[in-house]
């Protein structure tokens, strides 16, 4: 899968930074845009271009497919499609096709200039370059993966910077190489919406949505509560904090909300997911920093129960409250009632 790919691509890129450089250079030479003919008057379209400009485009076609109102007829695959004939024809708005007069979507057709949106993950050791230890550390190219070094210095070139900040909760590890831990930042860890730092915090520990083979850009993720926020009384848990928010990509999180499958998130950021047939799985953040980051234990003094017995308590939990949610479907499906009439089965 593509995480695999990923972090082979990362050891490959310490180990034989020159391989990669010339690797990226024979690619570039290549890169082509083709389209051909399909049936039922249709065409396709195939290209090879950098990363970072596919991932720029796609977001484009996002936005516009996501500018409609919700009475739009067409699925988001359909409107991605004709967000590109819309740019193609030199629109820049995606029309709704709902007809109603009171549509919500801006049909100014004014036009923003704005530079194309990609995140980059990278060490400041890989930004300055050089000889410095660390200059040749791969970064992170949100959606796509891993790029070597140079490539990020390339895109970073002509970029905003910003540095990421890091919560309070979170610990980061040392290099190794003397690089200093940046100054933590103070969160409210009782406001159901993470503040700006906590939640480019999470977005770039996980790298992409955490569920089991999906590679969801992590931007385009939401960021999901393990332990669920308690909205009349936030003290009692549920806190937004790095150790209990993950992110998941909209199909997932409603998935995982369904109380089919138990979720439980470990100390080391890792996720167990267990299905509906039983079998578990344990997925791990792909972002640049996911192994440089430390479990931190709550304050307040030592602990009651170890970590295998706080995982115990919420597995049982999530079971209690998954089978209160089985009663119930059940219950309803009983009060439902179904008249065939005369007429013979199928009805």
């Amino acid at each position: 899968g593509r995480r695999l790919t990923a972090a082979i691509d990362r050891i490959v890129a310490v180990v034989d930074p020159e391989g990669i450089r010339e690797r990226r250079r024979r690619a570039l030479a290549d890169r082509f845009v083709g389209v051909s003919a399909a049936e039922d008057g249709m065409a396709r379209i195939l290209g090879s271009i950098p990363a970072e400009e596919a991932r720029a485009f796609d977001r484009r076609l996002r936005e516009l497919a996501m500018s409609v109102c919700r009475h739009d007829s067409r699925k988001y695959e359909q409107r991605r499609a004709d967000a590109l004939g819309a740019l193609v024809s030199g629109s820049t708005i995606l029309p709704c096709d709902c007809g109603l007069d009171d549509c919500p979507q801006d049909r100014s057709g004014i036009v923003v200039v704005r530079r194309p949106l990609v995140h980059v993950v990278m060490l400041e050791s890989t930004l300055q370059g050089g000889d410095a230890p660390g200059a040749d550390e791969p970064a992170h190219l949100d959606g796509y993966g891993v790029i070597s070094a140079e490539h990020a210095r390339d895109i970073a070139a002509g970029a905003l910077i910003r540095k990421v900040k890091v919560p309070a909760d979170a610990a980061l590890e040392s290099s190794g190489e003397g690089e200093p831990v940046p100054p933590p930042v103070v969160p409210s860890a009782s406001v159901y919406r993470p503040g700006t730092v906590l939640d480019t915090w999470v977005r770039v520990i996980a790298g992409s949505c955490q569920w089991l083979h999906c590679d969801v850009a992590a931007w385009n993720s939401d960021l999901d509560h393990t332990e669920p926020f308690d909205h009349r009384n936030p003290a009692r848990g549920g806190k937004t904090v790095t150790s209990n928010l993950s992110a998941y990509c909209r199909n997932h999180h409603r998935l995982k909300h369904s109380g089919q499958w138990l979720h439980i998130s470990n100390p080391d950021r890792s996720v167990m997911l267990t299905s509906p047939t039983g079998h578990c799985y344990r997925t791990r953040p792909s972002g640049l920093l996911a192994g440089m980051l430390e479990p931190v234990l709550p304050e307040g003094g030592r602990r009651r129960r170890t970590r295998l017995e706080n995982k115990a308590s919420r597995v049982r939990g999530e079971r209690r409250r998954q089978r209160i949610r089985m009663h119930r479907r059940m219950k309803k499906a009983q009060r439902r009632t179904f008249d065939g009439g005369d007429d013979p089965p199928p009805f």
